[in-house]
């Protein structure tokens, strides 16, 4: 199995060449070798020209739901803009320095964390500025015997058992 970045990186980096490239992660995506994204990028002469953090802040280690400042990237020097504190939604840096962004965080496995509403926001944003997103892909690993709560009634049917489908026709 290949992650996202590694398959973007190694495989597709054509899709990257002659881009300005804004790249939204964080130092806890990191690649099959343990290198973060960002560096792996920066490694692979990707130019990148801004970096965006969500929640938690570029090296994650921000409590939940404080809000984040801007920091720099001590290895190339580009400014990063929180998405985490008086904006939530990339802007100027954007709309001047980037043709593209890529999306890679590692998700926490639940609905409601607030990397899917960044990247809703980052959606939003790149259309405003007829931008690109590329959005890369990672497992979500869980320890499913550790699961709190009781099965949903859906969740328990035999697999083999039909599920009725309810579809609005126009």
């Amino acid at each position: 199995m290949k992650l996202g970045v590694t398959s973007l990186l190694e495989d597709h980096p054509q899709i990257l060449e002659g881009k300005r490239v804004g790249l939204v992660t964080n130092s806890r995506a990191v690649n099959e070798a343990g290198v973060s994204v960002h560096r792996a990028f920066l490694r692979a002469r990707v130019h990148v020209t801004a970096f965006f953090s969500p929640e938690h802040g570029f090296q994650g280690e921000a409590a939940d739901g404080a809000h984040v400042g801007q920091a720099t990237d001590s290895e190339s020097g580009i400014v990063i803009p929180s998405l985490y504190g008086e904006t939530r939604k990339p802007g100027r840096a954007m709309r001047e320095n980037v043709d593209v962004l890529v999306y890679d965080l590692p998700s926490m496995g639940v609905r409601f964390y607030t990397y899917l509403a960044t990247l809703g926001l980052i959606l939003d944003a790149a259309a405003e500025n007829q931008k690109p997103v590329i959005v890369l892909d990672r497992p979500v690993i869980v320890n499913a015997s550790d699961v709190e709560g009781g099965p949903s009634k859906k969740a328990s049917r035999a697999l083999s058992d039909p599920i009725p489908c309810r579809c609005a026709t126009a």
